[in-house]
């Protein structure tokens, strides 16, 4: 099948790359020209010292406000205007870089938050735990053995002890303060997941001193946690998150006063995408990494999916990484 064939009927093929799922596109002024050549790898299209566009962000050189020339995207266009998207074309299903990109920097690091902001996605997601000393920082597990070059609980350690180890490629381990100032700063939207006792109240309080409280899902597995939130800020929004799930866990989610529920990939169903929207639930789901776990977890139409590879699921959407 053609590509102009596999866009206009919206059917996968088997040799296309990002191509397949940018959106038809619109044209500068200048108009556009170019041919399409296959290689082992995929289809490229060759422009002929024009632009193609499609609806976004402007760029230098641009002949609309609203649109984005291909230029920004090394070569790559959308191809042949077709009245009609890919089927898995998909702009609103919201994009969270897991740990900032997980699967691509090292987690929880405010380099993988940076990198995951400017590929584009819609939020990020971190964990908080404290020290010994009181402090927030921002970690997966309880100890800090898998990602960094030290051994022990946090909450055994100081802020300081913390701080001296290496989370990756030199980073530090970062405050939830300096988390929130990246978000902040790029207005991103972040699903913070309270992993540690005794992290909601001052979590709590860190988000509403940066009066941030707007950009925050307060997260947990611990639905007593999110309850304790609600306590302390009726404003507040908060998640459960769910390791198995089934219909019967978007009431439970309700009865939480959540507003939005987390689904482990593979327990993700139609079934229970219905029942979250049916009690007005924001459903996501996590973390389908491989392209083929992500295609099928976009086909069940959660509200968002949160994954370790936000570059790629961003790719499928149709988002080129970076760019939209």
């Amino acid at each position: 099948m053609g590509f102009a064939a596999a866009l206009s009927d919206g059917v996968p093929c088997a040799h296309l790359t990002l191509l397949e799922v940018l959106p038809p596109y619109r044209r500068c002024g200048i108009g556009c020209a170019g041919s399409w050549t296959v290689s082992g790898t995929g289809m490229r299209w060759t422009r002929y010292a024009t632009r193609t566009c499609f609806p976004s962000a402007p760029v230098a050189g641009c002949g609309s406000a609203q649109r984005r020339c291909c230029g920004a995207m090394n070569g790559h266009a959308a191809g042949p205007r077709t009245g009609r998207r890919p089927a898995w074309y998909n702009r609103t299903m919201e994009v969270v870089g897991h740990r900032g990109c997980a699967g691509i920097l090292p987690e929880n690091t405010l380099l993988g938050f940076r990198h995951a902001i400017a590929l584009g996605v819609d939020r990020v997601e971190c964990d908080v735990h404290r020290t010994r000393d009181e402090h927030l920082v921002v970690m997966h597990d309880e100890r800090v053995d898998r990602t960094t070059d030290g051994t022990g609980p946090i909450a055994l350690k100081s802020l300081a002890e913390v701080r001296a180890l290496d989370a990756g490629q030199g980073e530090r381990v970062p405050t939830l303060d300096e988390v929130l100032e990246v978000v902040a700063g790029a207005r991103m939207r972040l699903l913070l997941e309270l992993k540690g006792a005794g992290t909601a109240a001052p979590a709590l309080a860190a988000v509403a001193r940066r009066d941030l409280l707007s950009l925050v899902t307060f997260t947990c597995f611990d639905l007593t946690r999110i309850d304790e939130v609600r306590r302390l800020e009726a404003a507040a929004r908060t998640g459960a998150i769910f390791s198995r799930a089934d219909a019967a866990s978007a009431a439970v989610a309700r009865d939480a006063g959540a507003v939005a529920m987390g689904v482990q990939f593979r327990f993700l169903t139609a079934e229970v995408v219905a029942a979250a929207h049916a009690f007005g639930l924001e459903i996501r789901a996590w973390n389908p990494d491989s392209e083929q776990d992500q295609r099928a977890t976009i086909a069940l139409q959660p509200d968002g999916i949160s994954t370790n590879r936000p570059d790629r699921l961003l790719g499928l959407l149709g988002r080129v990484p970076g760019v939209s």
